[in-house]
């Protein structure tokens, strides 16, 4: 393999200019000086300029925002359903909760009524309830009733 050299570039011919008068020579200079000057007071009034230009509406009329566009279009996307999973999810669990506190009381109640049922159903119970019909509970053997037929 080839080793990597740094190779200086290359300097293009200069062009010898005709000699420039002083008072050409000091005009040119002082603009410069002058746009150095705004450039030293622009970072004071830069924050004003962009305060203008919100309040204006000129920001959005720059190349920067302009490209920017698809990707401010995607983070607004992106936070409405951000906005709305949360909503559902806080729904959701809202609903969960409440539907647990139900299955809670319907348990209890149901254990109620079992314990209720087991009581109500017990012989003893069964034979005070029937006590004052006079139907009393057989002593004797069930016995098996058997038919002969009849020719």
């Amino acid at each position: 393999m080839a080793k990597n050299t740094f190779k200086p570039p290359v300097e293009p011919a200069v062009e010898e200019k005709p000699a420039e008068r002083k008072e050409d020579v000091v005009e040119q200079a002082e603009p410069k000086k002058k746009k150095k000057a705004k450039k030293e007071n622009s970072p004071k009034g830069n924050s004003g300029n962009i305060l203008r230009g919100i309040l204006d509406g000129s920001i959005l009329t720059k190349k920067f925002v302009i490209q920017s566009i698809p990707m401010i279009l995607l983070l607004v996307f992106l936070g409405i359903i951000f906005i709305a999973n949360r909503y559902t999810i806080e729904t959701t669990s809202l609903k969960i909760n409440s539907l647990k506190k139900d299955l809670e009381q319907l348990r209890n109640l149901h254990i109620q009524m079992k314990n209720k049922y087991e009581q109500v159903s017990s012989i003893t119970e069964i034979e005070k309830s029937l006590d004052s019909t006079g139907v009393k509970q057989s002593k004797e053997r069930p016995q098996k009733i058997v038919i002969k037929e009849i020719k």
